[in-house]
């Protein structure tokens, strides 16, 4: 995927849209070589997915250099978080303290889908893990003024608390799309749309489905 060229903030949300529907363009930093690229600030990468499950487990050892990695680049326009496994918590922080530096991402695609086992400790930290995640993301959407776009699925609970933070401690997020089968999702967008920043919000809770805008 080519860097974008600078442009206007119509635009800027239009290529938003764009590299969500095409997905081919998006490199895993799990990938061979892609880690180094990214540590190299390598201007070639600019939409990375950062996947994690039980196979991805051991492929990577360090999540605080990852998130370093990505903190530190000035070209990663677009970044995907796709988590079907919960991380600890330790690894956890590592990752958004590293993130929390990073400028360049314009548009943030999260999509977090867990499974419940027999085990009731997991599924406790699988209950508290998407709010744990965007409570640890708080400073990474405070301090990128680039950030324009959010896009967000959880399969459980989506945690409305945590996330009206992140979009309240963000000054430039003009998009917002949030997915997942909780109720509470409506009170969520009637407390976004009042900043009047945002000027398109999406919602798709399996009990309502709307669209905002401002335009």
């Amino acid at each position: 995927m080519n860097n974008p060229v600078p442009s206007s903030e119509d635009n800027r949300l239009d290529e938003w849209g764009e590299y969500i529907q095409r997905k081919e363009d998006v490199i895993r930093i799990n990938d061979g070589g892609v880690m180094e690229a990214i540590q190299n600030n390598n201007p070639t990468i600019t939409a990375v997915s950062v996947h994690v499950d039980e196979e991805d487990e051991d492929e990577i050892s360090d999540w605080g250099a990852v998130g370093r990695h990505l903190g530190n680049s000035t070209h990663v326009k677009h970044l995907t978080l796709e988590f079907f496994e919960i991380m600890n918590s330790l690894d956890l922080s590592s990752f958004c303290d590293g993130l929390a530096v990073n400028t360049s991402v314009e548009s943030l695609e999260m999509r977090l889908c867990f499974t419940y086992n027999d085990d009731d400790d997991y599924n406790a930290r699988l209950d508290s893990f998407p709010d744990d995640m965007f409570r640890k993301l708080l400073p990474f959407f405070k301090n990128n003024s680039n950030l324009i776009g959010v896009d967000v699925w959880v399969n459980h609970g989506f945690p409305t608390d945590s996330f009206n933070d992140v979009v309240s401690a963000s000054s430039s997020l003009k998009s917002i799309k949030i997915e997942g089968y909780d109720h509470c999702l409506e009170n969520l967008v009637m407390i976004i749309s009042r900043k009047g920043e945002v000027r398109h919000i999406t919602i798709n809770s399996g009990f309502l489905r709307e669209c905002f805008s401002s335009d």
